[in-house]
């Protein structure tokens, strides 16, 4: 007979954590990774432990996890064993309830006192977080200024939000093109948001802040945007979704690049984080209020505006669940793949790239499809007659074959 559970954990369930296999010899388990930034350290989880955590889906309490185990392996597993399991991954803020509810408030109210948002990302792969560093960095990976275009007008731009090392050569086409064009007053920037939301469009209110100096946002834009878009445009604003914002780098590699190529040229952004959208947008009527709303205010806007989408393409292989490793094979397939869907943005039939990137529940796992979308529906809106040029496609590769991310830039532009 167990014993009463006396933990008041009720029924345990486990927050929505990232995971990654270990397989080391002897160190066998996953690691827990907080999407939230509630904890920073990952959470190393046994693979002797993993039907116990498994069990912590807010369906069962300790004692029926105790039973069910139990009958699952043909002998007694103590309750005070599961409790233990329980109270560990609640201490570490792993399982929903009252201490994760209390460092959330405190997250929030830290993010609410901040002024701007913190060059979060700064120090990793190809990004240093020394000023003097990072600004010799994207120097050297954009390499001399090319020829200016004096009679073209950049429209819109998409562009990678992989790691800047993997994504050297999309990032060097996508804003040495960009340099090449006269600068904008205010860049609207379009990133995937990764940790999850659960509208369209995630508007942010603060500066952004990098290693080479802050990146004003036009607030006023903003408060315009969402005054006019109101429920017809299904959007809401809250501290629970503008703070996706905080950890998020699709948006902030955009910023940092945006300030290292325009220099002492003053502009403004105009930060969204993108959510899911439905199966065609083209047709969808909040989609397409918001797609107005913003036309509305750009064509009213005092300077020139453009358009920037973060936007990574293709992620396959074991590291994101596939069985098999990357291989030639699936390279070769990927590329045609990821190409069919490029060549109908490049006809300006955006509708249904957005089709061909969804169809059969996105097996490609794009991940940069709204940023895409809204980026060159709003570049057609401002001028249908654009060209649009595929700049660079390319696939980072894992030198184990664990992994092939996928990204590629794109131009839209007119004449001045």
């Amino acid at each position: 007979m167990q014993a009463s559970d006396q933990s008041g954990l009720g029924k345990p369930c486990l927050r929505v954590l990232e995971t990654q296999l270990i397989q080391e010899p002897g160190s066998e388990g996953i690691l827990l990774l907080d999407p939230e930034g509630l904890f920073e350290d990952p959470v190393f989880v046994p693979q002797g432990l993993l039907p116990v955590v498994a069990s912590f889906t807010g369906q069962w309490t300790l004692n029926e996890i105790a039973e069910r185990l139990g009958r699952e392996f043909g002998q007694e597993v103590p309750l005070h064993f599961v409790q233990q399991v329980a109270q560990d991954l609640e201490k570490r803020l792993c399982l929903e309830g009252e201490p994760v509810e209390e460092a959330r408030r405190v997250r929030l109210a830290d993010f609410a006192s901040l002024t701007s948002r913190p060059a979060f990302h700064a120090g990793s792969n190809g990004y240093p977080e020394a000023p003097e560093e990072c600004e010799r960095a994207l120097r050297e990976l954009l390499g001399e200024p090319r020829s200016p275009l004096g009679d073209a007008r950049l429209i819109g731009l998409i562009a990678p939000h992989i790691d800047i090392q993997r994504g050297r050569d999309g990032y060097r086409e996508a804003y040495s093109s960009l340099r090449q064009h006269p600068p904008s007053d205010l860049y609207i920037v379009f990133g995937t948001s990764h940790n999850g939301a659960s509208q369209s469009l995630i508007p942010f209110r603060k500066a952004y802040d990098t290693p080479l100096g802050l990146v004003p946002t036009d607030r006023d834009f903003v408060e315009h945007f969402l005054e006019e878009s109101g429920e017809a445009g299904g959007l809401q604003t809250s501290l629970d979704e503008e703070i996706l914002h905080l950890r998020e780098h699709s948006v902030e590699f955009q910023v940092l690049f945006l300030k290292q190529v325009l220099g002492d040229h003053p502009f403004a952004i105009v930060p969204f984080l993108t959510g899911p959208l439905p199966d065609r947008p083209e047709e969808d009527a909040a989609i397409q209020h918001q797609l107005d709303v913003l036309e509305r205010l750009v064509r009213a806007y005092p300077g020139r505006v453009s358009f920037v989408g973060g936007a990574d393409m293709s992620h396959l292989g074991p590291w994101f669940g596939d069985p098999e490793p990357v291989d030639a094979e699936l390279l070769g397939n990927l590329d045609s793949l990821d190409r069919g869907s490029l060549d109908l943005l490049l006809q300006g039939r955006i509708g249904d790239f957005h089709t061909h990137v969804h169809e059969h529940d996105n097996p490609r796992r794009i991940c940069g499809g709204p940023p895409m979308f809204y980026t060159a529906e709003l570049s057609r809106r401002m001028d249908p007659t654009c060209s649009i040029d595929l700049l660079h496609y390319g696939q980072a590769v894992a030198e184990d074959g664990n992994q092939v991310v996928s990204h590629a830039s794109v131009l839209f532009h007119g004449k001045a």
